[in-house]
């Protein structure tokens, strides 16, 4: 008696262990899926040659608040977040894309780092007045420890590989030069981020920079893993 009814326990529980793992699975699916539909859409739209002033009219700029972001959320608190975006029809304001070729990743650019931009996509951040291929050109996107998940996979980047911006008018090639790790918290002095931050613009003779960030856990607790490339 004991043993059947240990074995219908440990029915359930496999039950219920396959039931979980397969709804995680198809949650990651259909978030993968997410992006490669909304890459193929830019990519359309790209092709259409919609003039770039219409596409920057068009991508409205959401006030940044990545400090209210919560970088320990669930796949599906994100999903949820996600679908509220969409609703709002944060996901109709595209106005680029981030490709890198060595990640197969292909993700849509927001202006405005919030929670809702960041589950759909990479946004800008810091600089509002930020331009491809000028200064340093900061992105900051969500870690969700899952392959092919937003910016869970750029701590795989090795130096040399290809970032690229893709825009109504033109690419904007980076290659990367750099990787590490910072505090999550950064200095500002009088407004200006301190000198060797990884928020810092180019020194004069410097190349442009493209900045990718994200959330990591360290011995050290929450920090930021940093990857940097240079305009080639």
């Amino acid at each position: 008696m004991f043993c059947l009814k240990g074995g219908r326990w440990m029915k359930k529980w496999l039950f219920g262990f396959l039931g979980v793992t397969l709804i995680v699975f198809c949650s990651v699916f259909g978030y993968v899926s997410y992006q490669k539909h909304e890459g193929e859409v830019f990519k359309q739209n790209i092709e259409k040659k919609m003039p770039v002033d219409q596409i920057n009219a068009h991508a409205k700029s959401y006030k940044e608040d990545a400090t209210n972001v919560n970088n320990d959320m669930s796949l599906g608190q994100m999903l949820s977040i996600q679908k509220e975006a969409i609703e709002m029809g944060v996901n109709k304001q595209v106005f680029a894309q981030i490709q890198i070729p060595a990640l197969g990743l292909a993700l849509p650019i927001f202006k405005g780092a919030n929670q809702y931009t960041l589950s759909l996509g990479a946004a800008t951040y810091f600089y509002e007045d930020a331009e491809m291929g000028k200064g340093n050109y900061v992105l900051a996107g969500h870690n969700m420890e899952m392959p092919g998940v937003l910016f869970s996979d750029i701590q795989k980047l090795s130096l040399g590989e290809v970032m690229d911006l893709v825009s109504n008018d033109g690419v904007y090639r980076y290659k990367v030069t750099r990787k590490f790790i910072v505090p999550e918290y950064f200095k500002l002095i009088d407004g200006v981020p301190e000198e060797n931050s990884f928020l810092s613009l180019p020194k004069k003779g410097e190349k442009p920079l493209l900045t990718l960030f994200t959330c990591v856990y360290t011995s050290q607790g929450k920090e930021r893993y940093v990857v940097q490339g240079e305009l080639q």
